[in-house]
């Protein structure tokens, strides 16, 4: 009787770690899961971060950021035309943009 109590204690052992071994198996797939999605993530929130640097430079609902870049650059070829003209009635006045990308005129006078 000890030799089948022994054999069923043994069976039941084999059974725990078969179970366990499957457990481990799950876990390490899981864990690769994870670390593929973690991959996935960082290479998104790259993209995203790339997205929301180019947004906050232009982005607008409405595209106002951007219209005003694009008219700053129109308003920059204006002023160099308008100096040339101006240097001829008042040569120590020139017109400039306060700052790149803004809209503000401003007066500088060269004699200064």
């Amino acid at each position: 009787m000890q030799i089948n109590t022994l054999n069923e204690l043994i069976t039941a052992k084999n059974q725990e770690l078969g179970q366990d071994q499957q457990k481990r198996k799950d876990h390490e797939e899981q864990a690769n899961l994870i670390k593929d999605e973690q991959a996935q993530y960082e290479k998104l929130h790259l993209e995203y971060e790339q997205w929301a640097t180019l947004n906050n430079l232009y982005g607008a609902s409405d595209g106002s950021n951007f219209r005003r870049i694009a008219q700053s650059f129109v308003l920059e070829q204006l002023l160099r035309a308008a100096n040339v003209h101006l240097a001829c009635f008042i040569p120590h006045y020139e017109l400039q943009c306060s700052e790149p990308g803004q809209l503000t005129i401003l007066i500088r006078n060269k004699a200064q």
